[in-house]
């Protein structure tokens, strides 16, 4: 199955960079957001609640959810909430910021049931460890390589404040969403 497992090799590292890339830069992107460190801290520490009490609820739920929609109407969800984090992003409101928040923490949780049910379906019962393995290496490694050409693209992309952030994050959202 060359051509999905592609496929879910270029979704998953756009998407992967859409929704956590922005998390690595929180604190330097709100602070240039909202020219406040404070309102910056605040966000962090709201990130940090959010993500520990979202990823609870998506261990607890997200399998079943994906059992009753479908594969294909979960993946649809996990793209939504990418293209909602894209528009919300750029957003300078505290609501809107911990709204993004929420959907990067749904996005994230659930994404991993994704690729979990794709490795399930497409690789047999004695491979599946290894197509799942094969996966989360490729697109770790994939993500730490691309990570890195962001954070030069947008150190260097002439930019200031926070729009040097959101090109990258709406550009990255944008792609993992048509993916």
């Amino acid at each position: 199955h060359k051509i999905p497992n592609v496929l879910l090799l270029a979704f998953s590292l756009a998407y992967c960079l859409s929704i956590m890339y922005p998390t690595q830069e929180f604190l330097f992107y709100y602070t240039a957001l909202f020219d406040s460190k404070t309102t910056a801290a605040e966000l962090v520490n709201f990130y940090a609640f959010i993500y520990g009490a979202g990823g609870f609820v998506c261990a607890l739920s997200g399998g079943a959810l994906c059992d009753k929609v479908g594969i294909r109407g979960f993946t649809a969800i996990v793209v939504g909430c990418c293209a909602v984090v894209t528009i919300l992003l750029p957003i300078p409101s505290f609501a809107a910021q911990v709204a993004g928040q929420v959907m990067i923490t749904l996005g994230t949780s659930l994404y991993f049931v994704v690729v979990n049910r794709f490795c399930m379906l497409y690789a047999s019962p004695d491979l599946f460890g290894t197509l799942g393995g094969l996966q989360f290496t490729i697109i770790s490694v994939g993500m730490a390589v691309c990570m890195q050409v962001l954070q030069l693209a947008t150190e260097s992309s002439g930019e200031q404040g926070a729009a040097r952030f959101q090109l990258t994050y709406v550009s990255t959202g944008t792609l993992a969403t048509l993916l």
